[in-house]
């Protein structure tokens, strides 16, 4: 979001308006064989910035989380 005052400028409700972190994410999936799977998260946080005099710090940065999962069968 390029404005800061978004919130501040839309919205008179208190949660609305000192929202200062807009989480931003991104999920993708892969089923392969019927037998495994993989999944991908991407998440990130953009900080706005409404009043230049109290700035917000920015929080933790959040690696990629990969996960695989498989199960196959076992035939006797």
């Amino acid at each position: 979001m390029s404005d800061d005052n978004y919130y501040t400028d839309l919205s008179s409700g208190i949660a609305a308006t000192s929202t200062t972190q807009l989480l931003q994410q991104g999920v993708l999936s892969y089923s392969g064989g019927g037998w495994w799977n993989a999944t991908a998260n991407f998440q990130s946080y953009q900080t706005l910035q409404p009043d230049p005099k109290n700035p917000v710090r920015e929080p933790y940065k959040m690696l990629p989380q990969i996960t695989v999962n498989a199960r196959k069968p076992i035939c006797i």
